[in-house]
This record gives C-alpha cells, structure tokens and sequence, in this order.
C-alpha cells in the first residue's frame, strides 16, 4: 500500500509542467539528464506540506564522521503544489560505504515515517527511493541544487 501511495505520488508529481535544472552540485559539476543518483530520499505531502529533512541532514553528517567518508547530496525542490522534495545522494565508489549508508539510511527514513504517521495521520510519506536521475525531478520548479550539509 506504501509503494503504491508513493508511486501515485510520483506519477502525480511528473505530470507537473516542466521546468529547467539549476547550474550547480556539491561535485561542481552541473547535474545532466543522465547523472545519476544511486540512492534519494522524497519527502512527500498529503495535505499540509512535507516532514522536515533535519533528521536526514544529522544521519548523513554523522554517518560521515563515523565513517571517515564525503558523501554528499543534491535536493530537487518544490517539486509539487506542497512543497515536496527529494535528497539525491553521491555515493563513494567503496560498495562497503554505499551499503552500509544504504542499510541504515532505509531503517532511519522507515522508523521516522512511522513516527511521523502516527504523530500525524496527514503527514506526508518519506520514501527512499534507488537509482534516481536528474531527468525524474525536471519538473521541480526550484531545480536541482546542491543541499548544504553543514
């Protein structure tokens, strides 16, 4: 039923009129139509906007800290009528990190929705989703940025 709720949400969402890529990434390079994402986090609404990233933003500085690694993020944003967003990470080219950060990114974004859910029956779904690329969130009216970390 989840997946199903977010795929609605997704097919809902690229209906929307297209809109340009911004210039920019952590990498410094411009994202394309093909780069590519091997993991993202959509933050998405119900009614009255979307959860807050915070949560997301600690467990990825943490988890760099932890593990000695750069891993670094895009955000596509207001990509619907309430603000829905997606994190798009880079991950390293070490298979070890990405499943690692993979594993507990999954567990955390599940626990969190749940809590979310039940402190808030209209709270917008948060979904990891694999193997996104720029050309999903074309749509996203404030583009695809780099999201700041720090």
């Amino acid at each position: 039923m989840k997946l199903l709720m977010t795929l609605s949400l997704l097919v809902a969402i690229t209906s929307c009129s297209n809109s340009r890529i911004k210039n920019g990434s952590s990498g410094g390079a411009t994202p394309t139509d093909s780069t590519g994402y091997p993991l993202a986090v959509s933050f998405n609404s119900i009614c009255c906007g979307t959860a807050s990233a915070d949560f997301l933003k600690s467990f990825v500085i943490s988890f760099n800290q932890r593990t000695s690694t750069s891993i670094a993020a895009d955000i596509a944003a207001a990509c619907g009528k309430e603000g829905e967003f997606v994190v798009l990470f880079k991950m390293p080219d070490n298979e070890n990190v990405h499943q690692k950060f993979k594993t507990e990114l999954e567990f955390l974004v599940e626990k969190t929705d749940a809590q979310n859910k039940k402190a808030n029956s209209s709270s917008g779904g948060i979904a990891v989703l694999l193997n996104a690329s720029t050309a999903d969130y074309k749509h996203c009216r404030l583009g695809i940025t780099p999201w700041n970390l720090k």
